[in-house]
């Protein structure tokens, strides 16, 4: 019999008044229930008794909350981290422009929580840690440029193990809470480790048309991208948005597999253009490319976002025959949801279609990581869907 989670949704007039609804939900919190084995965690010995975990998203209007509602949180026991996003989200549908949160909580689930407090290289080794061991972690950062410039060199010192991580950049001026162990921690780096028996099977959307062919870069200096198949990649843009009327935004998308327009879901990562380099003919990209890559310039486009993401639900759908999805975890690009499809509630209601019983927690992010074809892709205007099954 699969485990039942279960997520909520609180909608306030005030950030105090969110942070005084949720303390009235502590009083029948779950987080307390005991394990269904014992587990072992690492420096901490074999315990039979397991609070939880859980996980809680609140609006940008709501963020002032964010600090003494993981005290509440703490108080209550489990651990619990709280992020802040532009837009939130659960299987109900988004909150975007109001004091709100929604929460998903995991009780009886081993989560090992990870912070940024004894620096980025000793975070990194950690998580690299748990990575190799088998368990599966969600990654949340702020994304600044010194956290941004640690995930590439981190992503670069992983090699080419495909990990089963899934992660969000989120606002720079947003730190994330740690409620564990009857404390709280602000960091603005901090990951989740779930243990084996919660491996997410990963699906990756971009919400794009593309633009130009798929072609081989064959000419980079660091971050910015010179040659395509041996053209100028400035001249190579040119051509592709030309007969483009209006001005929309324009994203190189990167092949991330070797079969990356697959009808089952496309295998694209896009990356934000920030510049120009007239004088050498370049384009300034928000991240390296991997050696090798093959990209094209794409725009985001409505349609193809949820032609994709639909096909991706399927498949996923598919490859989860015989087991029961327990809960997923949603990260989308702050440049999905109603600001790309003019309405609401397009993406979870495509997920609700797959996996109508489903828990849903979710929220907006800066960027997104998702593993890929071996490696880990940052990637931004995309949909990243963790699916969370229990055995059968």
């Amino acid at each position: 019999m699969s485990e039942r989670f279960s997520t909520f949704e609180i909608q306030a007039s005030s950030p105090a008044r969110l942070a005084d609804k949720l303390a009235e939900r502590l009083v029948r919190w779950p987080a307390r229930e005991p394990a269904r084995e014992p587990v072992h965690e690492p420096g901490r010995g074999l315990s039979t008794q397991k609070p939880g975990v859980g996980l809680l998203a609140l609006t940008s209007e709501a963020h002032a909350a964010a600090e003494p509602i993981a005290h509440a949180l703490a108080s209550a026991g489990g651990t619990w981290i709280v992020t802040t996003a532009p837009g939130v989200l659960s299987e109900r549908g988004e909150l975007e422009g109001t004091v709100g949160a929604v929460g998903l909580a995991l009780p009886g689930v081993d989560g090992v929580p990870i912070t940024s407090s004894r620096g980025l290289d000793f975070f990194g080794r950690e998580l690299e840690t748990e990575l190799q061991q088998g368990r599966s972690t969600l990654l949340l950062l702020s994304a600044d440029e010194e956290h941004t410039a640690w995930l590439s060199s981190w992503e670069r010192d992983l090699g080419k193990c495909e990990a089963p991580l899934l992660g969000a950049g989120t606002h720079p001026e947003r730190a994330h809470f740690l409620a564990h162990a009857e404390t709280v921690q602000k960091s603005r780096c901090l990951a989740l480790s779930f243990n084996r028996r919660w491996l997410p099977r990963v699906a990756s959307s971009a919400g794009c048309r593309l633009l130009s062919p798929l072609m081989q870069v064959t000419r980079t200096r660091g971050r910015t991208l010179l040659e395509l198949e041996g053209l100028p990649a400035l001249a190579v843009l040119s051509q592709s948005t030309s007969q483009l009327e209006d001005a929309p935004l324009i994203l190189l998308a990167a092949a991330t597999t070797g079969d990356p327009l697959s009808t089952e879901g496309r295998k694209l990562a896009l990356r934000a253009i920030v510049g120009v380099d007239p004088g050498r003919g370049g384009i300034d990209l928000s991240t390296e490319l991997p050696s090798g890559a093959r990209v094209a310039f794409a725009v985001r486009d409505p349609h193809a976002a949820r032609t994709d993401l639909d096909l991706h639900l399927g498949t996923l759908r598919q490859t989860c025959r015989g087991t029961a999805p327990a809960f997923g975890l949603y990260i989308c690009g702050s440049g999905r949801g109603r600001h790309l499809y003019d309405a609401p509630d397009v993406d979870v209601r495509l997920v609700r279609s797959h996996f109508p019983e489903m828990p849903l927690f979710g929220f907006q992010s800066v960027f997104e990581i998702a593993p890929e074809g071996g490696r880990l892709w940052p990637q931004v205007h995309s949909g990243v869907l963790g699916l969370f099954c229990s055995p059968s």
